[in-house]
């Protein structure tokens, strides 16, 4: 459906302005989300092409009659004044053709149906949300002002700036929240992304060398991120935009230039950055009312972290949770949204420096802060994306204090609330604390705490195995439990160790367990228990798990985590699971693969690295047995080639050949 062009001019409350430029991929999901609006409200459409050769104007010309052509002259302002000369309504609002209005718009809507309030304001901001991805799961968001008043008293307006042109703000300034979502800079490749740049960059450079130098901030903010790859350019634009922001404080731009800056010396000198985050707070007296003075409390308290002034960092954490506080309540200028980027008014971003500043107390050995930090947040508002850092969080406070009553909270509220997500996460931090001890009696200690917990659920059933290792009905208590397992994703690791430890027979459980699930529960045993490899000598009796290739590779896995991990053996037994494991493997590969597929060296270079291995061991231990011991030496050479990781084993096992034969 076409804009309203045949509504008369007083008619008209919002006129829209684009322009396109070969822009058919996305120019019609652009126009059809502008739809709604346009239905809602009286509107009108005006589209200049700087000369398409694609299907844009066409595309553009089935919702608008108003479709004309603008000779590009590289200054994006004159372009777009080009439409905004042409406007008719009261107010104008300009999108990018990669850019797409959501579906919720009611906010908008409501605003232009009320005279007295569109009447009042001279300005609005609306949310931003840029992608970084093709799928659209990665974005930053900020507020531009893109909608503006344009035809009441005194509200001349036109863009200025050849590149990331914008109509500068006034005052009464609206806002709204309803999104606008862009996805210019989700590329499919780095290349791409990085052409964009530099179009954008060498634009800006031509709009910086003809501007004075002491009207250069807006230029200086936009060139400081467009030369991130260029640090010689980029400094240079630090000493000067700094400069100028502490001259002009009134420039709208200014403390956008001194975020820039910070940013920069926090990246190569954290003392410095420091420093210009005290003096932020001399050369603006009132910041405190500031949006952008968020982000400086929070690099402050980031860069007390990192040089381990961990008291002072949280004092700092405090002044920003406040400030934050303050502009939840929008009792803030957020005037800097415009300016800059800003990450410390985004929620994850404030939930994370919530767990930073914990993480500060933790190091500060205030365990008892810490617990009555962490008791300050409802359990059930936490988000799922956000409980992994929550929990971690608690982990590493439990390990320092040595108590464990919350992670045994969080377990019991995600039980209750049947949220498999979070006890999975719980589940694996009980793991990861009850390995991160390597005395087995503080395993024991944090064992029998987690038992007399009365926790409910099945760690606690296997911390009392644990416990009760030495009881004459262990082995069986071990395999019912083994057994009444449903998940072997988190948690239970455990369980197969003693099962492994104390022989006992759990093919039938192996076969239930996804093979992906594998290679990392036995590499997590391993790493953890330094007799394993011994263990697995005597579980891993090969002709055991032959009849069935699940149960095969289960055994190769076995042994090849032990091979990793057996310091505690002697030479002897060293010896030994080296020759079952690459017996084993070459065994294995002979197996999977097609014998007829792989006739020649040529065929095995398309096999993963550990596979090559094998397929060369294989043939080595062959020749050992044949007793051709150069072609022996030869292709285990040949083996390590192709497995640098092996390198340990194949040294070793060359070293006792050479024995063996009297070579050494």
């Amino acid at each position: 459906m076409k804009a309203h062009t045949e509504l008369k001019e007083k008619q008209i409350i919002l006129s829209i302005g684009m322009i396109v430029k070969n822009e058919e991929k996305v120019l019609e999901r652009c126009l059809k989300s502008l739809q709604p609006l346009m239905k809602a409200i009286p509107c009108e459409l005006i589209i200049a092409d700087t000369g398409s050769t694609d299907s844009s104007v066409e595309i553009a010309k089935k919702y608008t009659d108003n479709v004309f052509h603008f000779e590009w002259i590289n200054d994006f302002a004159a372009a777009r004044n080009s439409t905004l000369k042409k406007a008719k309504g009261v107010w104008y609002f300009f999108v990018d053709a990669d850019e797409y209005l959501d579906e919720d718009i009611h906010e908008i809507v409501e605003f232009f149906k009320i005279p007295e309030l569109y009447n009042h304001y001279r300005c609005a901001e609306i949310a931003m949300r840029n992608y970084t991805d093709k799928n659209r799961l990665n974005y930053d968001s900020c507020l531009l002002p893109r909608f503006h008043r344009i035809k009441n008293v005194n509200d001349f307006v036109t863009f200025e700036g050849a590149i990331h042109e914008t109509i500068y703000i006034r005052y009464p300034l609206g806002y709204f929240q309803t999104i606008l979502h862009h996805t210019g800079y989700a590329f499919n490749s780095d290349s791409q992304f990085g052409n964009k740049l530099e179009r954008n960059r060498q634009l800006m450079l031509e709009e910086y060398k003809h501007t004075k130098p002491d009207n250069r901030s807006r230029i200086l903010t936009l060139l400081l991120d467009g030369a991130f790859f260029h640090p010689a350019e980029r400094a240079q634009y630090i000493k000067e935009g700094l400069e100028l922001a502490q001259k002009d404080t009134a420039n709208m731009f200014s403390r956008a230039l001194f975020l820039h800056a910070i940013s920069y010396y926090s990246e190569t000198d954290k003392l410095r950055a420091l420093n210009l985050c005290n003096d932020y707070f001399n050369v603006y007296p009132q910041c405190d009312k500031y949006v952008a003075t968020i982000d400086v409390i929070q690099t402050k308290a980031q860069l007390l972290a990192q040089i381990g002034k961990y008291k002072e960092a949280y004092g700092s954490y405090v002044d920003y949770f406040g400030l934050y506080q303050k502009f939840k309540e929008e009792k803030l200028e957020i005037t800097d949204l415009t300016t800059c980027t800003l990450t410390g008014v985004r929620e994850s971003v404030f939930f994370k420096n919530n767990m930073d500043a914990v993480s500060c107390l933790i190091n500060s050995n205030d365990y008892e802060k810490a617990f009555d930090f962490i008791n300050s947040f409802d359990l059930d508002s936490i988000k799922d994306t956000e409980y992994s850092l929550f929990i971690l969080t608690i982990k590493n406070l439990c390990i320092k204090s040595k108590t464990y009553s919350k992670l045994v909270e969080c377990y019991q509220n995600a039980l209750y609330n049947n949220n498999t997500n979070k006890v999975g996460i719980v589940l694996e931090t009980f793991e990861r604390i009850f390995y991160y001890y390597v005395i087995k009696k503080e395993r024991l200690l944090f064992a029998e705490y987690i038992v007399k917990s009365d926790m409910k659920g099945r760690y606690s059933e296997l911390m009392q195995l644990y416990i009760e290792q030495n009881n004459s009905e262990f082995k069986d208590h071990l395999i019912e439990f083994i057994h009444s397992v449903d998940n072997w994703k988190f948690g239970y690791s455990e369980a197969i160790y003693l099962a492994v430890k104390n022989q006992l027979d759990i093919s039938d459980v192996v076969m239930k367990i996804d093979s992906s699930m594998f290679e990392e529960k036995l590499n997590f045993i391993a790493n953890t228990h330094d007799d394993f490899a011994e263990y697995v000598l005597e579980y891993g009796v090969p002709e055991k798990f032959l009849s069935n290739i699940k149960l095969f590779r289960w055994i190769v896995i076995m042994y090849e985590v032990a091979a990793y991990r057996c310091f505690e053996l002697n030479d002897e037994k060293k010896y030994e699971l080296y020759m079952r494991f690459t017996n084993l493997l070459g065994e294995y590969i002979s197996n999977i693969y097609n014998p007829e597929l792989i006739e020649n060296e040529e065929d095995v270079e398309v096999l993963p690295p550990l596979h090559r291995f094998g397929y060369y061991m294989l043939k080595a231990n062959t020749y050992l047995n044949d007793g051709n011991q150069i072609e022996y030496i030869r292709e285990m050479k040949k083996a390590l080639i192709n497995c640098e990781s092996m390198k340990e084993m194949v040294e070793f096992l060359l070293e006792q050949f050479k024995k063996q034969v009297g070579m050494s």
